[in-house]
């Protein structure tokens, strides 16, 4: 594994590069979940780089990535992780892997560069409809959890900021 920072616009992300690049299989890209990103998908990128090159990354604000601007909507995200492919060298086709709130970033990505994407794997992805629902429902202790976020790390209250531009 490799471990780089890329340029993505003015700001650098963090890419851990596994396995080997072949011609016949598409290399393989992770996009964790809500706050998440390398660290969250080190045994499954560990298993993927025995058959194929992966990236997985932090996204802007998160582990080792710079901050980027605002907001981090799913355009932005689509458009970083791009340009940091790019700058890496790392050559479409791509499998896009989308974990939870990974899930909306990476039908973005798809959406639009649709000559570049293979495929999706969707992992109990995070959903527009379940967002409204439960904005309208907050689930018990959700107040206390929100409150919790004003002491988190920049880059993943700056995600939740963005949560409804996410979902559009």
């Amino acid at each position: 594994m490799k471990l780089q920072k890329v340029d993505a616009g003015g700001h650098s992300l963090n890419l851990l590069i596994g396995g080997q690049r072949t011609e016949a299989k598409p290399d393989v890209i992770l996009e964790g979940g809500f706050g998440t990103g390398i660290a969250s998908w080190s045994t499954v990128q560990r298993e993927i780089a025995k058959f194929t090159q992966v990236v997985a990354y932090d996204r802007a604000g998160l582990g080792q990535s710079e901050t980027g601007p605002k907001p981090r909507d799913a355009k932005h995200v689509a458009t970083e992780l791009h340009a940091a492919l790019q700058k890496a060298g790392i050559k479409p086709p791509y499998i896009l892997v989308g974990h939870s709130l990974g899930g909306p970033f990476v039908r973005v990505f798809a959406s639009m560069y649709p000559t570049e994407t293979a495929g999706l794997v969707l992992i109990d992805p995070a959903q527009e409809a379940f967002h409204v629902w439960t904005k309208a429902n907050p689930p018990p202790g959700f107040k206390e959890e929100e409150a919790k976020l004003a002491k988190a790390p920049q880059g993943l209250r700056d995600e939740y900021a963005a949560i409804d531009a996410i979902y559009e």
